[in-house]
């Protein structure tokens, strides 16, 4: 375990192979399990085991990354490579479901840890000409926490990738009932707006989401680029109307898409950064969370 501090912040990461970090969804570069506030507050969950399909060892601040079509246009190889984690061993010609359990190759991830700060690098296994190098790095300051990404194309073939935060984000075991919101002010109204799968008790409002009672199913709305404002910064805030703890995230970056998931006291805003890597250039970018109580 790796451990971070600032005057106010605690963060817990898993190293790459320990734990929950060791399956082949999620990005073993910054795999943060936990944040605690001034010693006492804590806002990160775990992945729950009463879903439709398997666990897939989800927890706090990880992350995926994603490739267009997720090796599928490499049908008659044995492998493809899952960025973030490692080429992964095709069962056939099945399309790759993020719930399976794979064999995988793992790529060589490092870390260098510091008082408050930890930089992950990833180096790939180049693999029919497609090969990412990752360098996130990690840092506390007050009560904020930031990820800086780095992805470098080092391959030969131009990759279309979709990278974002699951955040299982709890307002410290706050149920998601009738008194927290969700407030995304730089989306349309989305009032109107039900679970597209799962059902459970989120619902759209004016400025985001919120919940008619606690969702003991999940819940699952998502939000298309053309409902949200690309003029202005965007952020969201979980928060709710009987206590002061919240918990904020800013990106460098206007989402793509936005996928809002919820059940018991987690709410999971995923907010999408699709971009165009092409071989020999880079894109770099970051996530800021700050966190009250």
């Amino acid at each position: 375990m790796i451990k971070i501090s600032s005057d106010r912040l605690e963060a817990a990461l898993f190293e790459p192979g320990e734990g929950k970090n060791s399956k082949t969804r999620f990005d073993r570069a910054g795999f943060i399990f936990q944040v605690i506030l001034d010693g006492k507050q804590h806002f990160c969950g775990v992945e729950p085991d009463n879903l439709a399909h398997p666990g897939t060892g989800g927890a706090g601040l990880c992350g995926e990354i994603r490739q267009a079509g997720e090796g599928a246009e490499l049908e008659n190889s044995a492998c493809f490579p899952k960025f973030g984690v490692g080429l992964i061993h095709k069962k056939g010609n099945e399309p790759y479901r993020f719930f399976d359990r794979y064999e995988c190759d793992f790529f060589d991830t490092t870390f260098e840890p510091s008082t408050s700060s930890v930089t992950f690098t990833v180096r790939p296994k180049p693999y029919e000409g497609y090969a990412l190098k990752e360098k996130k790095v990690v840092a506390l300051r007050d009560n904020t926490l930031s990820t800086e990404i780095y992805f470098e194309n080092t391959g030969d073939k131009p990759l279309e990738l979709r990278e974002y935060n699951h955040n299982f984000v709890t307002l410290a075991d706050h149920p998601a009932d009738e008194h927290v919101r969700l407030l995304l002010p730089t989306l349309s109204s989305q009032e109107g707006k039900r679970a597209e799968q799962g059902g459970g008790t989120m619902r759209g409002g004016v400025s985001g989401f919120g919940f008619t009672g606690i969702g003991r199913s999940p819940s699952m709305i998502g939000v298309s680029a053309d409902e949200i404002d690309k003029s202005k910064p965007f952020a969201w805030t979980l928060m709710s109307d009987d206590s002061d703890v919240s918990i904020t995230e800013e990106t460098s970056f206007i989402p793509s898409d936005i996928i809002i998931w919820s059940i018991g006291t987690i709410v999971s805003p995923e907010v999408f950064h699709t971009m165009t890597v092409m071989p020999g250039c880079g894109v770099s970018y970051s996530r800021v969370w700050t966190f009250r109580n």
